[in-house]
């Protein structure tokens, strides 16, 4: 990742990149994904966004913290906490909710649901995340969960943005002719088959667009590490 020449963000939002009357704090890694195991020493990088910007980014971080915890290990330090938020957001192991709450998390949940992927059609998909999901051999699984390829790029982005802003209070903007590429790399720690699905998206509009060098790979999945959910 590369940014522009110093360039001060006076009332810019580091995403759009547009001037605004209004800035919010945003959370550089999104503030919903920190686990309960986090130290109190841990700085949590806040840069300025537009109204906008922090909006949909932050509908894009909930929708993906749910995919990518159905496929964490719950008994997880690293993921303290985070299977039980989930949950509480799917209308889960939570009382005393307002009838309209009950209605939009049971519709969130179905959702989700919806998107299973039974694991014999999951066998013959490309594009495993690896780290997710149960360790090979442990038990069988029911299937996975769809984790677009497009919101993982954009929320990268997110966060190379923000540290680019925070890193040594430098308040950088990423401006063209520069920009941010997200990608998997064949590496060791991308094993085949899983090296087939690598893929690049230029710029966040791409990402948002679904464009992406493999169609065919758009989706990755996560395998679900809980089943059986109501």
């Amino acid at each position: 990742m590369e940014s522009s020449l110093p360039t001060r963000a006076q009332g810019r939002c580091i995403h759009c990149l547009n001037l605004t009357e209004v800035t919010e704090a945003d959370h550089v890694f999104p503030a919903s994904w920190y686990p309960s195991s986090t130290p109190g020493a841990v700085q949590r990088w806040t840069a300025p966004s537009c109204p906008k910007c922090s909006r949909e980014l932050g509908q894009l971080e909930k929708d993906l913290l749910v995919r990518l915890v159905l496929s964490t290990d719950p008994k997880s330090q690293a993921a303290a906490g985070l299977a039980a938020r989930v949950f509480r957001s799917l209308g889960l192991d939570v009382d005393g909710l307002q009838e309209k709450e009950k209605t939009i998390r049971a519709g969130l949940r179905a959702k989700i649901r919806s998107e299973f992927i039974p694991s014999a059609e999951a066998a013959e998909l490309p594009g495993k995340i690896p780290g997710l999901g149960p360790p090979d051999g442990t038990f069988r699984s029911t299937g996975a969960i769809p984790i677009p390829w497009a919101g993982l790029s954009i929320i990268a982005e997110k966060i190379a943005r923000g540290c680019e802003y925070k890193y040594k209070n430098r308040q950088r903007l990423v401006m063209p002719p520069y920009g941010i590429r997200t990608l998997v790399r064949e590496s060791d720690f991308v094993p085949e088959p899983f090296a087939s699905a690598c893929k690049v998206s230029t710029s966040a509009q791409a990402a948002k667009s679904g464009v992406c060098s493999s169609p065919k790979t758009s989706t990755q999945c996560g395998t679900l590490f809980r089943f059986g959910m109501p």
